[in-house]
């Protein structure tokens, strides 16, 4: 018998990846309409009393000036914010997983977490963010701390780690 690229091994073979990609199309799928579903429910959710047929009709453009107001300034914002924002934090989870192929990477694992909270209180502590003194930097210099140390603490293990080889 010749061994060639479609023995029985790897039709086999073959037949699982199809099967496995078309489980992930699924979950895909099943997880958009999630998305979908809990964008509708979040649209109705607010202080502002708005039915599912008012929301609709202001969707499509026939609504009042209230509810025109509340979902396309108010509340369409925040969840296309929401789903950027979730978006993002995943694919940099993806990346940083990838590069540094460990499935079990997050922003604790190399410090990053800590270091920016190490900054925030570094801004509290000595730089005095939380003060009652009122200056025109007090406002920044919280984040300024926090994102400073965030950026920091690859930058510092990249500069630690890059005369590094492995054996």
């Amino acid at each position: 018998m010749k061994q060639g690229l479609y023995t029985k091994k790897n039709l086999d073979g073959i037949d699982r990846y199809k099967d496995y990609t078309a489980k992930k199309f699924i979950m895909a799928l099943f997880l958009l309409v999630m998305v979908f579903a809990l964008s509708i429910l979040a649209i109705n959710s607010g202080s502002t009393n708005l039915d599912p047929y008012e929301i609709l009709k202001s969707i499509v453009g026939q609504g009042t000036q209230v509810s025109d107001m509340v979902i396309w300034h108010i509340r369409l914002p925040r969840i296309i914010g929401a789903i950027v924002a979730g978006a993002g934090l995943s694919v940099a989870g993806c990346v940083m997983q990838n590069n540094l192929r460990n499935p079990l990477a997050s922003p604790s694992t190399l410090g990053i977490s800590n270091a920016a909270a190490f900054g925030a209180n570094i801004a509290i502590v000595i730089l005095g963010a939380g003060s009652l003194a009122r200056t025109v930097i007090a406002p920044v210099i919280l984040p300024v701390g926090a994102i400073t140390s965030f950026l920091g603490a690859p930058l510092f293990l990249y500069l630690l780690l890059r005369g590094y080889k492995k054996r």
